[in-house]
């Protein structure tokens, strides 16, 4: 993702960089909150 938004900023497409951040964003709140995932179909097959 980092990559992706440096590149973006590189080329000055704004509006890509600012999406790109958004998804990091999300991508960052699902990770930290992984402890809290009781109901997945993951650990319902563990």
């Amino acid at each position: 993702m980092v990559a992706l938004v440096f590149g973006s900023c590189l080329i000055e497409n704004w509006e890509w960089a600012a999406f790109q951040m958004i998804y990091a964003l999300f991508y960052f709140v699902l990770a930290y909150n992984l402890e809290f995932n009781k109901f997945s179909l993951d650990r319902r097959l563990r």
